[in-house]
């Protein structure tokens, strides 16, 4: 474990590498991803219709990140927040796994799916099929850090709270010379992941006739775009 506290202008980042992690920063970590994503189009379609009130939502949102930050633990990853967790990121270290049968296990994604029931977990589960030959066509067996997910609270966006947590981590990645990888579930995360070297490599959709593009069912079914982002070493920031 190693949990270093560093500030950066006026900002303040605690970050924690390894598979050990305080309660309170997992649980800081993931309420801030929580109000982070309440309007994110991807989460959107894996809960559409599987609740039958807000609150039973809201349970399971809860859950769904809580469980999220402790598999990257798990994974001895790098759980990050920054100014007292008004924003948060998560990155799983080269060759790990968050569907393994390890991390789900230990990272509580067995009580995720009971709560999610079994449409929404299949949901949940079409989209490794998706996306990992997406990665094997563009970085093969190149090993990779993968932001699996960065938030800021919706009150505090704006202030540079990703940036932060950002150019700290892509720092250390270049160094080491790996790829990083993500999926940008908007086009305004997509706008941003450009400003920081990460290019668009391929374009994909989730939820085709179930959803539309905001992950609801409230216009054409033509499903959540997502776009699959690659880094190579030391790609200009703007």
């Amino acid at each position: 474990l190693s949990t270093t506290t560093t500030s950066m202008s006026t900002h303040t980042t605690n970050v924690s590498k390894g598979d050990e992690a305080s309660e309170s920063h997992i649980l800081g970590c993931s309420d801030a991803l929580y109000e982070s994503f309440l309007v994110d189009p991807a989460i959107r379609y894996f809960c559409l219709n599987n609740f039958n009130d807000q609150a039973s939502e809201e349970n399971f949102r809860r859950k769904f990140h809580n469980c999220t930050v402790k598999s990257v633990v798990y994974n001895k990853g790098v759980v990050a927040e920054v100014d007292g967790f008004q924003a948060s990121a998560l990155w799983l270290p080269p060759n790990s796994k968050a569907d393994s049968v390890g991390s789900i296990w230990s990272s509580g994604f067995v009580s995720v799916a009971w709560m999610l029931g079994l449409r929404g977990t299949m949901r949940l589960l079409s989209y490794g099929p998706i996306v990992e030959p997406i990665k094997k066509k563009y970085m093969g067996d190149e090993p990779y850090w993968y932001l699996f997910f960065i938030g800021t609270r919706p009150d505090h966006q704006g202030k540079g709270l990703g940036r932060v947590l950002l150019e700290e981590r892509l720092k250390e990645i270049d160094e080491q010379g790996i790829n990083a990888w993500l999926e940008a579930t908007t086009e305004k995360s997509r706008d941003v992941y450009l400003k920081f070297g990460f290019e668009v490599v391929e374009q994909f959709k989730i939820g085709q006739g179930t959803c539309d593009k905001n992950g609801e069912d409230k216009g054409p079914l033509d499903g959540v775009t997502l776009w699959a982002m690659l880094r190579k070493p030391n790609s200009q920031s703007q």
